[in-house]
């Protein structure tokens, strides 16, 4: 999306004198037509820190919106009074506030057509009186009387693209050089290429010079399309061409600068054979008027790219370290070097951080240069926080350079220091002494005259060929041994060569097969798989699930054909973007675009893989990363997936100002293995196969800090955004400096809060918001969740994680990330992950959460916001605000997606109702309820659009919260500020789940006598979920309060508990595993208290009398299906060291009573586990069959065996697999065919299972199994 940096302040013509005239007296204003919307504007919370609430709308002017003024006024406004608080806050604010709206106004381009980004403070200020403005329609108006409409309507742009590519027919073979030059093909070597015929044989590319970040299909260095042949050179005993390589020149400034292709050491092209093969055609005639030049401006290079400060950015260095004392001498020739002109050497140096400045002493063929001084690293100005090394670039006017030349270098003070490049600026003879040399002249516009020495009647010269013109032949006028010759355009480039010479050949890279990505039709989505193919039959899986469950036009692309389409073969990330920009310029309508781009494959901040750290890695595993230039700088460098995006025409000059045009997400599996688990997570998530109340659970959390709390804060505006627009969310606070701190020597952390985010991960929640401190393998400073929390996390109900966090996905490194863990944990984790990849700054990150949370729960006819879409219009909105939220960095280009961008968060849309509390209207006054006493609900289940839904059959449940209590944080962080302030619900005094009968609903809460006794009302957050799982609603209610207490009946009896470990056959005393799975069942009249509310009233277990062991179960307890005065805690104890333990647990009812049981038991390491029994599903079995073990060992991963043997004995078939349940039942499917994958035949059989953990022995059990009619 495409931005016109016309930014239009327009006052909001409202027509009014006074507060009298607005709605408020109904009023209205003389109206008006124009184009535009009417829009309800959300009331938000005024703050100091927060500043002034900023509204934002988009409106759609359509593809007519170049060469047109247009007017913003805002009609028929409807104002109301600000309140006293509210007014100083606004008076106080840098704000100015006048007597109209101010709107800021940004024409862009989004998908082919013009938007209106719109914002504004909607506030005024009357007669000294503060208004804010509810609602108003936003109107505008179109000035193109003085301006030609010079824009098209949205089409495709098929004329830019070949409707097939060469490569479609024919056979094609693939080559590659290691450097730009002139190159032989010999009858061999086309012979081992497989073409016998020279006189048949065709050339194609153009190369491995990195392509513009800017597409242009237009003018006389547009870029190329398709292959285009090259004309080769034949003499009827050879044949030669010119190939450029990786290194791309430009002429800046009167000098020559280079830049690398960073995503290749190689650069391709392709022959085939066919007949006529082009021709080189001689240019046209040129004449000019200057004196022949016998001189040009030339270039020579020294660099080796093998080294990189950070991990991450385009720039590399040499392998060579200069620590202090070190020296080396470096080889570079200036061939041809003229005895007059100018002569520079540029030399650019690196140096790490150390306790002194780095002196670098160079000198040119024994002549000193001069030393360069590297200066100390100084992370204490905000300019130089995040380096890892500066930078240092030098020219030198030079004197003795020859055409050979030895340059010298060392340190005389400093650390570590790495050489970048050398390069030479001087004046070349145009003297062919070398068998070829490349004639370029920038300065010289226009047609050149040029004298060629050491010439003869085997000297050429080749016009080298640009997009739409072939490669041409320029004649000249040999006399004696020069040649003569007018350059028709001086400034391009030239190859004089010596036919006559012999010339390396290049090397063969492999056969193509044919390929026809130029024929795609359009699609919805596009998958792109890395080159080995080791991914695409995962990649093919997902693209059938979406097809099936949404209807999507999925592609899957390999890597390698779009390179031979899109970039002659040689990576380059561009290619990926060209291939995308393709399917959307031919789009004929917003319908055709595609909507998403998955990047099906892993990444390395080393493209070519030439460093250390990748060097064993294989390319074709891998997918290609858009790396900023820097990277030397943990701050200014960055990967972003954001740049495959940018598809409107004149993109990718400032990427950090457009807007992206394209969903994106990645997977970053590199294996197969991990691909499946990926995907199977997806599949999972898409189909809707756990469902449950937590999927009506945000957690947000909100990290401390030494130097304020703005992160509590800033967590707080992300829960109260939640909160105010979207209330039937069941939302929880986690702040760090609201739990207590534990105080080593090692440092500080925070034990509870870690057991409570990891019983979200566990028992599962829809989404996670963190806001804190980062890095790639710790949530916070005090390290409250590690990488393996991640990575070792098990649940079938795996979150959506958002973490406005320093460097948590930097998904192009080799060491493992927690958000890549995440997602490619094959038990748990999460299913997605949004997070930042490198490290970035709190504020931006605030407004880019408030988006993404704004999008991502939006509805969309009855649907929520895909994931990627809801990050990509989030980044679109960095760019369409004014103010404050405002981001015009690359701060959001570093929050990436690992996930399916076509996935939506799998959260209820439909809606709970409840019509009434004991017999009152749920909607009424508010319903006062007794401690002690038993509560009747009454409620329906409706769409999201309200209608009733009669035909809903399945279960609701039900969670009650006590009234809001006010929290004071602690400053465990020592920043010397008030304690942080927030609100929050911490006492859940109910959850319970019952049946929805024909769209109704009823059931029965104790209230509890821990209750606060307040007039303030309590809240119940309501889930439901059809039994077919294809409807999911969510609902609340607030208005009720626990404001006295019931008359209590004489009981003085706890609940009745009974507890095991691992099965309910345990005896007291027996031995169990190192992670035994505790389970208490319990049963009161009165119900069970899990609220945690009353003192010392928690449900608790307690092992071995140690703190360090003791567990608050309240999480953890659920009552039984439709009733409250039965349930039971499940929970898989962590690891304990082997020998004897005692647990005791504790739990009370809902009066105030307790009881408590305690067992003796023995944890035994790799004990041998119980099979309790194994079935087999169908039996007789006639196409698979289905062995279900139970066991005695939930929630522990276990490895499982089965083997079938036919009635002689012989093993028929066997699998070996690790896994775990939740309850002791593990499936393992047999497909009835034998290890050769034959089927075997009808008969008996006998199945042996056995279970073991970890390296300990094995239980076994043997049945019988009857195979019918298996063909």
């Amino acid at each position: 999306m495409n931005r016109k940096y016309v930014c239009l302040l327009i006052t909001a013509l409202l027509g009014l004198q006074s507060p009298a005239a607005y709605a408020l007296i109904n009023d209205e204003p003389v109206a008006t037509v124009g184009e535009g919307k009417f829009v309800t504007i959300p009331h938000e919370n005024i703050s100091k820190e927060g500043g002034l609430p900023i509204y934002t709308t988009q409106i759609n002017v359509g593809a007519n919106y170049a060469n047109t003024d247009f007017e913003v006024r805002i009609e028929y406004p409807e104002y109301e009074k600000l309140n006293t608080q509210e007014a100083a806050l606004v008076s106080a604010s840098e704000i100015e506030i006048g007597e109209d709206v101010k709107a800021n106004c940004i024409v862009a381009v989004q998908r082919k057509e013009g938007v209106l980004d719109i914002s504004f403070h909607p506030y005024v200020r009357r007669s000294g009186i503060f208004y804010r403005l509810k609602s108003c329609k936003v109107a505008i108006y179109r000035n193109t009387a003085t301006k030609a409409r010079t824009t098209k309507a949205l089409a495709a742009e098929s004329g830019r693209y070949a409707q097939h590519s060469v490569l479609s027919g024919g056979k094609w073979v693939k080559i590659r050089v290691s450097k730009e030059g002139v190159y032989q093909l010999t009858k061999s070597f086309l012979a081992s290429a497989g073409f016998s015929n020279p006189a048949n044989v065709k050339l194609y590319g153009y190369g491995g010079l990195v392509q513009d970040s800017v597409i242009s299909y237009s003018g006389n260095n547009r870029d190329f399309d398709d292959l285009e042949e090259i004309p080769l050179y034949r003499d009827g005993s050879k044949i030669l061409f010119y190939a450029n390589g990786t290194t791309k020149w430009t002429y800046v400034r009167n000098k020559w600068r280079h830049t690398n292709n960073p995503y290749s050491s190689y650069s391709y092209y392709f022959l085939t054979e066919g007949d006529n093969p082009a021709t080189m055609q001689n240019s046209g005639t040129a004449t000019a008027a200057n004196e022949a030049r016998t001189t040009i401006p030339a270039h020579s290079l020294y660099e080796e790219d093998a080294y990189s400060w950070y991990a991450g950015g385009q720039q590399f260095f040499d392998s060579y370290d200069f620590a202090n004392g070190n020296s080396k001498s470096y080889q570079l020739a200036a061939p041809e070097i003229a005895s007059e002109g100018e002569q520079y050497v540029t030399i650019a140096f690196s140096a790490s951080d150390a306790s002194s400045a780095t002196n670098v002493t160079s000198s040119l063929n024994s002549e000193s240069l001069g030393r360069m001084t590297i200066p100390l690293l100084n992370n204490t100005n905000i300019g130089e926080q995040g380096n890892r090394a500066r930078l240092l670039e030098k020219t030198y006017t030079a004197t003795t350079l020859a055409t050979s030349n030895s340059v010298h270098f060392s340190t005389t003070s400093g650390h570590s220091a790495r050489l970048d490049y050398i390069r030479f600026n001087y004046q070349r003879n145009l003297n062919l002494s070398t068998p070829y040399f490349e004639l370029c002249d920038p300065a010289n516009s226009g047609a050149g005259n040029y004298a060629i020495s050491s010439a003869d009647s085997n000297t050429k010269v080749w016009r080298l060929g640009v997009a739409g013109r072939a490669q041409q032949n320029v004649e000249g006028t040999l006399s004696g041994s020069t040649l003569n010759v007018t350059l028709p355009e001086a400034k391009d480039r030239y190859i004089v060569v010596n036919t006559a010479e012999t010339f390396p050949q290049p090397t063969l890279d492999k056969k193509i097969e044919n390929q026809d990505l130029h024929a795609d039709s359009v699609c919805d989505m596009i998958i792109i798989v890395p080159a080995s193919g080791k991914l695409t039959k995962q990649a093919e899986r997902l693209a059938a699930a979406h097809r099936e469950h949404d209807n999507l036009r999925v592609r899957i692309v390999a890597a390698d054909k779009i390179y031979n389409e899109f970039s002659s073969g040689t990576p380059d990330a561009m290619a990926y973007r060209r291939y995308v920009k393709m399917l959307y310029d031919r789009a004929s309508s917003s319908a055709d675009m595609p909507r998403y781009l998955l990047l099906f494959g892993d990444a390395a901040w080393d493209n070519r893989m030439i460093t250390k750290d990748w060097q064993n890695s294989t390319p074709d595993d891998f997918l290609l990363c858009y790396e900023s230039w820097n990277s030397t700088n943990e701050i200014n460098c960055y990967v972003s997936d954001d740049f495959f995006a940018f598809l409107d025409d004149g993109e990718g000059r400032n990427m950090t100002a457009e807007k992206p045009d394209i969903a994106i997400g990645r997977f970053p599996a590199h294996r197969e293995d991990e691909a499946k688990i990926m995907v199977d997570k997806t599949i999972n998530y898409m189909y809707n196969n756990s469902v449950g109340s937590w999927k009506n659970l945000i957690c947000v959390m909100g990290d401390d800090d030494k130097t304020s709390n703005s992160l509590m804060g800033d967590a707080e505006t992300i829960a109260k955004q939640i909160e105010s627009n979207h209330r039937e969310y069941n939302v929880r606070r986690v702040y760090w400096d609201a739990y207590t701190v534990v105080k080593t020597s090692t440092g500080n952390s925070y034990p509870e809060i870690t057991k409570q985010l990891k019983s979200y991960m566990t028992n599962g929640a829809l989404l996670m918001n963190y806001t804190g401190h980062g890095a790639p393998a710790s949530i916070s400073h005090e390290k409250v969740l590690l990488l393996n929390d991640f990575k070792e996390n098990k649940t079938s109900n795996p979150s959506v994680w958002i973490t406005s966090s320093c460097e948590i996905v930097p998904f192009d490194s080799n060491e493992e990330t927690i958000g890549e863990c995440a997602v490619l944990n094959e038990k748990g984790g999460s299913v997605a992950f949004i997070g930042a990849t490198r490290s970035v700054f709190s504020q931006r990150n605030l407004n880019l959460n408030t988006h993404l949370m704004k999008y991502i729960l939006t509805e969309e006819n009855g649907k929520l916001m895909t994931m990627g879409e809801a990050l990509m219009k989030t980044k679109c909105a960095l760019v369409a605000t004014s103010g404050e939220s405002t981001d015009f960095t690359i701060n959001k280009m570093k929050y990436v997606l690992m996930g399916d961008p076509a996935l939506r968060l799998a959260a209820p849309v439909g809606k709970v109702v409840i019509d009434s509390i004991n017999g009152k209207r749920a909607t009424g006054a508010k319903v006062n309820l007794a401690a002690g006493s038993v509560a009747r609900i009454k409620g329906h289940i409706t769409s999201q659009n309200g209608a009733r839904m009669p035909d809903f059959n399945g279960t609701v449940t039900a969670t009650v919260f006590d009234k809001l209590e006010t929290i004071t944080c602690h400053d465990n962080a020592g920043n010397g500020k008030d304690p942080y302030v927030f609100s929050n619900r911490t006492r859940r005094l109910f959850e319970g789940t019952d049946s929805v009968r024909n769209g109704v609903f009823e059931f029965d809460f104790p209230v509890s006598v821990d209750a606060s006794y307040s007039d303030e009302t309590c809240l119940m957050n309501l889930y439901a979920v059809s039994n077919d799982r294809t409807a999911e609603c969510h609902g609340m209610n607030s208005n009720f309060a626990i404001n006295s207490s019931a008359e209590l009946k004489n009981d003085s009896t706890g609940p009745a508990l009974f507890v095991y470990l691992n099965n309910p056959d345990f005896r007291n005393g027996d031995k169990t595993n190192t992670t035994p799975y505790f389970v208490a069942m319990l049963r009161d009249s009165d119900g069970i208290n899990a609220t945690g509310s009353g003192v010392g009233h928690d449900i608790e277990l307690i092992i071995d009398g140690n703190a360090a062991t003791s567990y608050v179960l309240n999480d953890y307890f659920k009552n039984d299906f439709g009733t409250f005065t039965s349930g039971s805690v499940g929970y898989s104890i962590p690891e304990l060291p082997p020998g004897s333990h005692r647990l005791v647990f504790r739990a009370w009812d809902m009066l105030g009573n307790s009881s408590s049981a305690a067992l003796d038991f023995v944890a035994v390491r790799n004990l041998k586990p119980n099979v309790l029994d194994v079935t087999c599903n169908p039996n007789p079995a006639t196409e698979t069959a289905v062995f279900n073990v139970s066991y005695d060992r939930p929630l522990t991963d276990v490895k499982f065996t089965v083997r079938v043997y036919d009635s002689y004995g012989q093993l028929v078939w066997q699998t070996t697999t690790n896994g775990e349940s939740d309850y002791g039942h593990y499936p393992i499917t047999w497909n009835l065919t034998n290890s050769s994958g034959a089927r075997v035949g009808g008969g008996v059989y006998l199945y042996r299972v056995s279970v073991s953990e970890g390296n300990g022995a094995a239980s076994t059990k043997t049945k019988k199994l009857i195979i019918l009619n298996n063909k």
